[in-house]
């Protein structure tokens, strides 16, 4: 495996996200302009944005999934980098995902759908299936189903579940990555408002007992001042608002989310 080089790791840093001077453009169209943005280990942080504000974009680049024409990001001290597969994996391997849509392997039971949250650092096809996995990696498994309530539901198919028990699955199976930074998108969008707060309260308990760092999309701004220690807000791919928590209520929203 290649070696890291002086420029791939970010020495005696606080942050567990940095990112530096990033710009992202689609069809000479540009989506993000020289953003700057860090966030510190153990921080909760909400972004927010009207659609079209370039969220999903940043959220791309974060996770590696879409290349940057400018700028460094770096996770917990190691840069992206998307032309060496050897960095991306290491790049990657302390980051978990959670999708809006659950993103679940329906035909598969929940407890095989929690263990390829480990796929991350062992890839190996035996994780697949719960019934070829290792009983370490099983035990955990249903550890993490544990601690979102749904230890029973293990050897349920996924799709018998309803939205708030696929996305709790899903949180489990982040978990199960032992990840440093928790990324979320708009993670309680397509469930209803109360079982979306029994979500984000699990979310957001989970992560600051283990001292995950959540960093998570939404456009509900009660969910952003309630859950996030701090809020930073997008606008025609420019950082606008970049704020602690308590400060929301004194912003004028309006004229933030006006085009």
């Amino acid at each position: 495996m290649e070696k890291f080089t002086k420029s791939s790791i970010l020495r005696d840093s606080h942050e567990i996200l940095k990112v530096t001077n990033l710009s992202k453009s689609y069809k000479n169209k540009k989506v993000l302009r020289e953003i700057n943005l860090n966030v510190s280990y153990g921080e909760s942080v909400a972004l927010i944005g009207s659609n079209g504000s370039g969220k999903s974009t940043l959220i791309k680049c974060l996770l590696g999934l879409t290349n940057i024409e400018k700028g460094e990001i770096y996770t917990n001290q190691i840069r992206l980098n998307m032309k060496n597969n050897n960095l991306l994996k290491f790049y990657r391997r302390d980051i978990a995902f959670i999708w809006q849509t659950h993103n679940l392997v329906p035909r598969l039971s929940v407890l095989s759908n929690v263990i390829h949250g480990s796929l991350n650092s062992h890839p190996n096809p035996r994780l697949w299936y719960q019934a070829f996995a290792p009983s370490e990696i099983r035990s955990r498994a249903l550890n993490c189903l544990d601690q979102v309530g749904l230890k029973n539901f293990a050897k349920n198919n996924v799709n018998t579940l309803s939205g708030g028990e696929s996305q709790r699955v899903a949180i489990a199976r982040a978990l199960m990555q032992k990840p440093k930074l928790m990324i979320a998108d708009e993670p309680v969008a397509s469930l209803d408002p109360k079982v979306g707060i029994e979500v984000m309260n699990l979310l957001k308990d989970l992560t600051l007992k283990q001292g995950i760092t959540l960093f998570f999309t939404t456009h509900d701004l009660k969910h952003a001042e309630h859950y996030a220690n701090r809020v930073i807000g997008l606008k025609d791919g420019v950082i606008k608002i970049n704020i602690k928590s308590k400060e929301l209520n004194e912003l004028d929203v309006d004229e933030f989310y006006a085009a």
